[in-house]
């Protein structure tokens, strides 16, 4: 056993260093047996044989046994055997010590940890003990005394110090706690004791941003010890506290705001939020083109729990959008009753089943509310995944709030599982597990971004972990060097993985037609009786050719939208012209002199005529032989602009 002694710390008199020598030897021999003493200056290094102290190991190791079940009164006589035994036995004073201070018995624990600090005067746990017992005596100046001395002797045990710091914690003293487990976190940077501790001081300072950045650099950073097995479950608890704290003092809505408005100059977009309380969800987009609008609409619900952050999200699905609508690279994914056909076969044998039980109706509901789902889920994971990142990335004020709701999120995901676990039967197997794999990829990306781990709640099995972790790295080579359009390849790639590609569709935006070229020429509100009125009406007052004026102004619109699409390909005039004809079902007045966006030409702002003209132009390009149910009077413009354009071109 070595021990450090300091001369300037000894509680007795000598004349010299030979004096000084020969009343240690005095005081640490032990049975006939002489230590080994070797003065330095002010320290003193002293050695005993370890054979005395192994005699009472064992008495020792039941004593230390004992405190550890809390039988802390059985253990005190058997530490007094030891110290009868070896007078010089630092370790059972000390633990003496600290059994008497878990009684209560403050003056006793005293006592004996003074015995320990007699016999090294260095003793980590002796002085970190009498620091911990003078606080609980209330005496933080003496209490004090001791932890400087830990700091002192200890500069780098960075366990010492955390308990240094932990006392600091409990005597309110944060500022100086915090110091010390930064000193902690120096040397041992995966220590999850000294985060928990310097969040926990950050919060009860009020300063729960400062708190929650820690808290989650100690989940990610730290790694588990078994000396304190609850430590990330409690700073898990103390993150969401100081989150919830932030997002509650911080109004969300203006960043929504500025996102919206970013995206609306950026691409020329019309973007409208407005609330819905009938809404189930949290927040919806609505893209202006599947709605028959010349706008996007996002609603929300206001009493949903997190709602900005899902008015985030879709914000950043429209962004993905118009990015690759921009490119021309803009896909659609989506399923119909011949996808739903495939799906309802390769599980006939269950649906059977459930029609020997249920009714028609509540069978098909349920294949419809399955088949939803899954598909849902399947097209949704590989985006939400990239649109999360952008929120990650791009607004980092808004993290406390995006770690809220996807814990939130998480929480559901795992609820489910479990669900379907407990009840097997509920849905084919495939298809619980299909979902259990996607809920692991969503909770890889939570790993990821927060730190926040709860992967062994879905209880995966090693194959569903290894097909989660073969999607998610695909995910991060698809993010590594992403470009617009490239998310629906990375659905694709999910779907086929998980042998569901016979279950969906996808096309090319410019190909893509949800609704056909009738349903838009004849698009309203109106009664078919009202839009022959309405048509009639208008055609009545812009007769073809019989005001001159007119007739110039949109003969040289028509020449120009000529000149425009002269180098655009035939579908993306279409694309184009199915837009404009969108606006149209809201009617287009040709008194309106701007106003009117196209997504698909983000750089213009139309007024009516020209958004007319443009109109005319592009079905006449695209659509000739739906050209004339338009029901638009501007023949004789057209052919006008049209005989200019090809007489320029030959000139040209």
């Amino acid at each position: 056993m070595d021990i450090l002694q300091f001369k300037s710390e000894l509680n007795f008199d000598f004349a010299d260093d030979k004096e000084l020598l020969a009343k240690l030897e005095e005081t640490y021999s032990c049975y006939g047996y002489k230590p080994t003493i070797r003065i330095d200056g002010d320290i003193i290094h002293i050695h005993i044989d370890s054979h005395i102290l192994d005699a009472t190991q064992s008495v020792f190791d039941k004593a230390c046994g004992l405190c550890n079940k809390g039988e802390y009164a059985k253990a005190i006589p058997l530490f007094e055997d030891v110290v009868k035994t070896c007078p010089l036995h630092v370790d059972a004073y000390r633990s003496m010590a600290q059994a008497y201070m878990m009684l209560g018995d403050l003056e006793n624990a005293v006592d004996n940890n003074i015995e320990a600090l007699r016999i090294d005067a260095a003793n980590l746990w002796a002085l970190v003990l009498m620091g911990n017992i003078m606080t609980r005596k209330n005496d933080t100046e003496t209490a004090m005394i001791y932890y400087n001395k830990v700091l002192k002797y200890h500069p780098d045990d960075f366990m010492a110090l955390n308990n240094v710091g932990a006392a600091l914690l409990e005597q309110e003293k944060y500022d100086k706690a915090i110091e010390v487990f930064e000193k902690c976190l120096k040397i041992e940077k995966s220590y999850m004791n000294s985060y928990y501790g310097m969040a926990l001081a950050y919060y009860h300072t009020n300063k729960c941003k400062e708190a929650l950045d820690i808290a989650l650099e100690g989940i990610s950073q730290s790694i588990d010890r078994k000396e304190n097995p609850q430590v990330r479950e409690e700073l898990l608890k103390l993150t969401i506290t100081c989150a919830k704290n932030v997002v509650d003092d911080t109004n969300y809505m203006h960043l929504v705001a500025r996102v919206k408005n970013e995206l609306a100059q950026e691409f020329g977009a019309d973007i409208r939020i407005e609330n819905d309380n009938t809404l189930n969800l949290s927040a919806l987009l609505q893209y202006a083109r599947a709605h028959h609008r010349d706008y996007h609409l996002i609603k929300y619900n206001e009493s949903k729990q997190y709602n900005e952050h899902h008015m985030l999200h879709e914000l950043m699905h429209l962004r993905m959008n118009l990015e690759a609508s921009r490119e021309g690279t803009n896909k659609l994914l989506g399923y119909n009753e011949t996808c739903k056909k495939k799906f309802i076969s390769r599980y006939s044998k269950y649906f059977s089943n459930l029609s020997a039980k249920f009714s028609k109706e509540k069978v098909g509901g349920f294949i419809e509310s399955m088949f939803r789902g899954i598909s849902l889920q399947l097209m949704n994971c590989p985006l939400d995944l990239l649109v999360e990142d952008l929120i990650f990335d791009n607004y980092p004020e808004a993290r406390p709030l995006q770690l809220l709701s996807l814990f939130e999120q998480e929480q559901e995901n795992i609820k489910a599982i479990e669900s379907g676990m407990k009840n097997p039967g509920m849905f084919p197997n495939q298809i619980l597990r299909i979902s259990k794999i996607m809920n692991i990829v969503t909770s890889l990306h939570l790993k990821e971004l927060f730190g926040l781990n709860f992967l062994n709640y879905y209880k995966p099995t090693k194959q569903d972990l290894k097909d989660a972790e073969d999607l998610y790295e695909e995910y991060k080579a698809y993010r590594a060097d992403y470009k617009p359009g490239e998310e629906y390849d990375l659905v694709m790639y999910f779907i086929e993985q998980l042998d569901c590609e016979e279950f969906f569709e996808i096309f090319d935006e410019v190909e893509a037609n949800p609704f056909n070229e009738e349903e838009l020429i004849g698009k309203s509100d109106l009664t078919e009786s009202e839009k022959m009125e309405v048509t009639r009406d208008f055609n009545e007052e812009h007769k073809d050719g019989a005001n001159e004026t007119e007739t110039f102004m949109m003969t040289m619109y028509m020449l120009g939208a000529m000149e425009y699409f002269e180098k655009k390909s035939p579908d993306v005039i279409k694309r184009i012209a199915l837009e404009i004809a969108m606006l149209g079902c809201g009617g287009i007045s040709p008194k309106q002199n701007s106003g009117y966006k196209v997504a698909s030409i983000p750089e213009k702002d139309f007024g009516g005529y020209q958004l007319l003209a443009y109109y005319y132009v592009s079905w006449a390009i695209a659509i000739p032989e739906k050209l004339d149910a338009l029901q638009l009077p501007f023949k004789t413009a057209y052919e006008t602009a049209l005989q200019m354009y090809n007489a320029k071109k030959n000139k040209s």
